[in-house]
């Protein structure tokens, strides 16, 4: 596998951002992987790695205002985020050469990728190469609900502070918008995981989202709490790919 750290020019900020080429055998999908609320790129290397080494070119990348990452800007609401994610997208359109896109996002990136897969699927004209499918880790249309438990509360108390831009809680409406825009994915294959162990996001809330999506959408479950869950999930990425 070879590795480059990039930084790519965004429409409003310059991304930085992570390239996982595989060596030998290439695949023909090119993956996309967005982190969660307060982490980085950092928090998906495990699975970016894995895919690399199962043949798929994957890129990763720091949304703004996170300041574990190198993106430059701060998080000022959630169209940030996905601007952030559709330059990334559009990037690896360009410079992959695969013949289709996978979008993948844990927590916040999920709902983010839900919006921007959503989007794609109203385009009067499709991207090139296509988008081939939506994968979402422990997403919820209810972040104000996972983060008033106390586990939740506790979590954001701590982690709030890596985070310039826009307040948590000026950001449940918009990612809520975001996950609920699971209706609009049409016929695009999508696949939702929850993390048996996740105390943020119980699984049923995925479970909701899926039935929401329609009948192209799967559910799948792995061992795993919130924060782990892109890392113990690859296999089951790794094998929905291969399937796709």
């Amino acid at each position: 596998m070879k590795l480059d750290a990039l930084h790519i020019p965004g429409r409003s900020h310059h991304i930085a951002a992570a390239y996982y080429q595989p060596e030998g055998n290439r695949r023909d999908l090119a993956v996309a992987i967005a982190h969660g609320y307060t982490a980085g790129k950092y928090s998906v290397d495990g699975l970016a790695n894995y895919l690399a080494h199962h043949g798929y070119p994957v890129l990763t990348f720091d949304f703004a205002g996170h300041k574990l990452g190198g993106t430059t800007g701060e998080l000022e609401s959630m169209l940030t985020a996905d601007a952030n994610l559709k330059d990334a997208v559009h990037w690896l359109r360009r410079n992959s050469a695969a013949g289709g896109v996978v979008i993948v996002g844990h927590s916040m990136g999920g709902a983010v990728a839900i919006q921007v897969a959503a989007e794609e699927m109203a385009a009067p004209q499709p991207a090139e190469p296509p988008l081939r499918g939506v994968i979402a880790l422990c997403v919820s249309a209810e972040p104000e609900r996972s983060f008033s438990s106390p586990v939740g509360s506790a979590m954001l108390a701590q982690r709030s502070a890596y985070v310039n831009g826009a307040s948590s809680a000026e950001l449940y409406p918009q990612i809520r918008a975001r996950a609920l825009a699971a209706a609009n994915l049409k016929q695009l294959p999508t696949l939702f995981i929850a993390a048996l162990r996740d105390v943020i996001v119980e699984p049923d809330r995925l479970k909701e989202l899926c039935e929401l999506a329609g009948p192209y959408a799967e559910y799948a479950t792995v061992d795993a709490a919130h924060m782990d869950a892109p890392d113990r999930a690859r296999g089951l990425v790794g094998a929905w790919l291969d399937r796709l």
